[in-house]
């Protein structure tokens, strides 16, 4: 590129849609061979990763990397003017501007007035969240904390599991001491075995004689829907039963089982020592509590029946809870008999019914015991008694029913 006397500053900017516009001198539009900006001039070359860039400083009205275009649309100060592949002229717009020139400013205050629509869909989604959480998140809480009325509605819609080909309805898991083996034998058993009609595999009775206890408690727990762990502080420090948990956490981590924790007693002395996969299915599985034989008769309803709705859904318990209400419905409906007399009396009227079942199979026996006695007694004392009536001074008799 040749140089000469006369600088770019001499050759002022002109617009290059004027009529009167004329092409700089060559030498102020040659950048480089075969770079020659022709609606401007060259800029000052710049060095970049050892190599020279060029470019050219177009005129106004000038467009193109080397100004070889005119645009001639008069655009506002905020806009500038491009083409578009066609040719048509259009002016480009600076941030904030609008219009056909860009000659008008976007108000802000008319920008916040288009987004009432984003109020709109917050409140849409606070009212989607609120109900997802009434209707969904509630009733699980509600569900994982065992309240009665959710665990009513869940096992109504739960299906049956009485086609899976196990053998029981739950595995009792507990620690062969006086008192654990006095709450599963004399309250667990008779009330969830003979009286909801729940089949229950029980260690004495159902373990196979001459089969190693490992084999025999995989078996039990493969074969049963459900394992209820009776919770004391024996139960955490004994080495069989931490088998026998383990084991029904393996089977539930694979969503084939579920267990039932039962608080016989306060643990909380025996958390530092536990087990960790113990204390794994405390805080994952919601425990029952059991309130004690002391308690009022309402605390061992729920009791109950949040242990009925925490087992295996089936046909067959079903029925038999069905016959039960039955019979107790007849029961109640039946007129007992009253005995009348003219003159002082005493009579009592007592029935029992005695059911006896045999454990003696060669399992594992309970301490002390071959066989377990279950009785249901059912007395009806009837007591006459002389009543003075005060109005004619005679004395007439009135029976008392004692239930």
């Amino acid at each position: 590129m040749e140089s000469h006397g006369m600088s770019k500053l001499e050759f002022p900017k002109e617009n290059a849609c004027s009529q009167n516009y004329t092409l700089r001198p060559f030498y102020l539009r040659e950048c480089a061979v075969n770079f020659i900006c022709i609606h401007g001039f060259c800029k000052e070359p710049e060095i970049k990763e050892n190599a020279l860039l060029f470019g050219c400083e177009c005129d106004e009205g000038g467009i193109g990397g080397m100004c070889e275009n005119q645009c001639c649309l008069q655009c506002a100060e905020h806009g500038e003017c491009r083409k578009y592949i066609n040719g048509t002229e259009y002016c480009y717009c600076q941030y904030e501007y609008e219009g056909e020139f860009c000659e008008n400013k976007i108000i802000q205050e008319d920008a916040k007035k288009d987004t009432w629509y984003l109020w709109v869909v917050g409140v849409c989604a606070g009212v989607l969240g609120l109900l997802i959480l009434a209707l969904v998140i509630i009733p699980y809480w509600m569900w994982h904390n065992r309240v009665t009325v959710i665990m009513k509605i869940v096992h109504y819609f739960q299906p049956y599991e009485d086609d899976d080909e196990r053998t029981w309805d739950a595995f009792v898991s507990y620690k062969s001491t006086d008192v654990d083996q006095n709450f599963v034998l004399h309250t667990l058993f008779p009330k969830l075995e003979k009286e909801l009609g729940f089949t229950l595999c029980l260690h004495f009775r159902d373990f196979m004689p001459g089969e190693t206890i490992a084999n025999n408690i995989i078996n039990a727990v493969n074969n049963s829907r459900r394992t209820i762990l009776i919770l004391t502080p024996r139960y955490i420090e004994s080495e069989f039963t931490r088998f026998e948990y383990q084991v029904a956490q393996h089977e539930m981590l694979k969503r084939k089982h579920r267990i039932i924790p039962i608080l016989l007693e306060d643990i909380s002395d025996s958390i530092s020592s536990m087990d960790p996969n113990l204390r794994q299915i405390i805080r994952s599985v919601t425990y029952i509590e059991y309130p004690g034989a002391d308690a009022t008769e309402k605390k061992l309803n729920t009791f109950w029946k949040r242990m009925s709705l925490s087992m295996p859904k089936t046909r067959s318990t079903e029925e038999h809870q069905k016959q039960l209400d039955t019979q107790n419905k007849s029961s109640e409906d039946s007129v007992p008999n009253v005995i009348s007399l003219n003159g002082d009396c005493n009579v009592s009227s007592n029935k029992t019914e005695t059911e006896t079942t045999s454990f003696s199979n060669g399992g594992i026996h309970p301490t002390d015991n071959n066989e377990i006695s279950v009785q249901i007694t059912e007395e009806n004392t009837v007591a006459c008694k002389n009543m003075k009536n005060e109005s004619n001074g005679e004395l007439y008799n009135k029976a008392f029913i004692d239930d």
